[in-house]
């Protein structure tokens, strides 16, 4: 759960990733606009081939390089068909059986050995020197087609799907073989870097980033350890309140934790208003967790919130959160 001081990346490795809004949105026989892919679940890299060699697989936020990490995916590389190119994907860890598994690029190499990593490949950016970044996503891909032979075991293509309406049969087939979801992608789009414009993720349950920002007194059994981590997202750049998790936090991730808050400062109350809990101790904010949740109230907080997972590919200031105003949900910017 502590993470490791990242390596910094060298020039010319800073793309800043397109990214996806997250709506409550249904998949409708009506989406014209849009093409769809799988959602593949993973840590998002940025592949940059120069002159026939992979010069960086690079994180997210342009501060860690995967290459040491994944060398049959640099190997792999050398059957692309162009030696300059930028590629998006996520590194992906599949299941014997071929189902994706969660595990982020920084898994260790116990935990990763009965997995078979892939390179899952959405979009390009450059190709042969030139920037193609402003053409139409629907281009795009035709190009990526071009460059990346079927074959290649550890970089691969993600599948994308045009017929409107298979869009729901799709993403339940998907759903139901335990996928994390789909995207829904604008045909004409551009790749803006950072933007979150023309993609949409739709998901198999609706889940949320959010920063740990202290622990509540322990009940019951948990009485030795803590009860739930308190949780905040960030809103228009203040750190708000949004509900306490609990349930779903495995015994052996309580007593761990309970170790790391003990240890950490004590701060003061990092949202600077009055919450609805007595806390226990309140720490800084910069372990993300990711929970999933019924809804979210008109108060911001979280119904029923569960823990699935620590994340530590995401940093704080991304968790950011969707409220209600004027009777509709939208995104706090």
């Amino acid at each position: 759960m502590k993470s490791k001081k990242k390596e910094p990346c060298k020039a010319g490795h800073c793309i800043k990733p397109m990214l996806a809004e997250a709506k409550k949105e249904k998949l409708k026989r009506n989406n014209t606009r849009y093409v769809l892919q799988e959602k593949f679940d993973g840590t998002r890299g940025i592949l940059y081939i120069r002159n026939g060699q992979v010069t960086g697989l690079i994180s997210r936020y342009c501060d860690s390089n995967f290459m040491e990490r994944f060398p049959e995916i640099i190997s792999d590389a050398k059957f692309i068909k162009t030696k300059n190119c930028v590629l998006d994907g996520e590194i992906t860890f599949f299941k014997k059986s071929g189902h994706p598994f969660f595990l982020t690029a920084t898994a260790t190499p116990a935990t990763k050995k009965n997995y078979t990593v892939k390179y899952m490949v959405f979009d390009v950016l450059e190709v042969d020197g030139k920037n193609i970044s402003s053409l139409p996503l629907l281009k795009r891909l035709e190009i990526l087609e071009k460059i990346i032979p079927p074959d290649i075991p550890h970089i691969k293509i993600v599948k994308t799907y045009t017929d409107k309406t298979k869009f729901p049969k799709i993403y339940k087939s998907i759903v139901a073989r335990k996928g994390e979801g789909v995207m829904l992608k604008k045909k004409g789009s551009e790749y803006v870097q950072n933007s979150r414009e023309h993609w949409v993720k739709v998901k198999k349950e609706q889940t949320e980033d959010c920063v740990v920002c202290g622990i509540t007194e322990g009940q019951g059994r948990r009485k030795w350890t803590f009860g739930a981590l308190v949780l905040g997202q960030y809103h228009n750049g203040k750190l708000t309140y949004v509900g306490n998790v609990g349930a779903g936090i495995p015994d052996q991730i309580l007593i761990d934790f309970y170790k790391i808050a003990l240890s950490a400062k004590e701060v003061q109350n990092p949202f600077g208003v009055k919450i609805p809990t007595h806390v226990k101790k309140f720490i800084a904010p910069l372990i993300v967790v990711e929970v999933k949740a019924m809804e979210r109230l008109p108060t911001y907080t979280l119904r029923q919130p569960v823990f699935k997972r620590f994340r530590n590919d995401k940093l704080p200031q991304d968790c950011t959160f969707w409220g209600e105003m004027n009777g509709r949900w939208i995104k706090k910017r």
